[in-house]
């Protein structure tokens, strides 16, 4: 019984409810963005995270968020190059991120 609503309640998301997610992810030359997404349903969102996971390059993170902190968060893509900012305040030996 308890499988059986579990199942359910996957299969429901899986195809009905749009979902949302924030991605963040470093690169190996500390190039650091921060997006959100929004998935049409959650199949989609599912895979696309085994995607993210599978083929990352150094370290991030691909998490669910509201349909409220997307609207939001929607306009305002983050994207930071860490190593141009530290060559462009005379630190190239010192780069945070």
């Amino acid at each position: 019984m308890k499988y059986k609503i579990w199942w359910d309640k996957f299969k429901l998301i899986c195809t009905l409810r749009p979902m949302y997610a924030q991605i963040n992810s470093t690169d190996c030359d500390h190039y650091y963005t921060e997006r959100v997404e929004k998935y049409s349903c959650g199949y989609i969102f599912y895979r696309e995270m085994i995607y993210f996971y599978d083929n990352i390059e150094y370290k991030g993170a691909f998490y669910s968020i509201t349909k409220e902190q997307y609207e939001e968060r929607k306009d305002e893509d983050v994207a930071i190059d860490y190593i141009a900012e530290a060559c462009e305040n005379g630190h190239p030996y010192n780069v945070k991120g």
